[in-house]
């Protein structure tokens, strides 16, 4: 899934084999795998975070450990949808 966002805003020198009429054809198809793939990691992380969540706060409820389950999962992939590309582009420049 991370592996799209190298191809956010192509870098041709990195990418060369990229025709640079094709970059912006290029972002939408990444972005299109990124969706369907977080079809498939979605539901059994928050299942997951679910179990954890009732196994050690079980007098919280069901009902609340469900709402933190999926805050906390929430959090975490904004946070990494943030970071990460920030993270990626100064690995990128500390290459060059």
């Amino acid at each position: 899934m991370g592996v799209s966002y190298l191809f956010m805003g192509p870098n041709f020198d990195l990418f060369s084999f990229i025709p640079e009429d094709k970059g912006l054809f290029v972002l939408f198809a990444a972005e299109a795998l990124i969706g369907i793939a977080t079809v498939f990691v979605y539901i059994p992380i928050i299942a997951e975070f679910n179990f954890i969540m009732n196994y050690y706060y079980p007098n919280f409820g069901e009902e609340v450990n469900a709402d933190l389950s999926s805050a906390l999962f929430m959090a975490s992939d904004a946070g990494g949808t943030f970071f990460g590309p920030i993270v990626g582009k100064k690995i990128n420049f500390s290459f060059y």
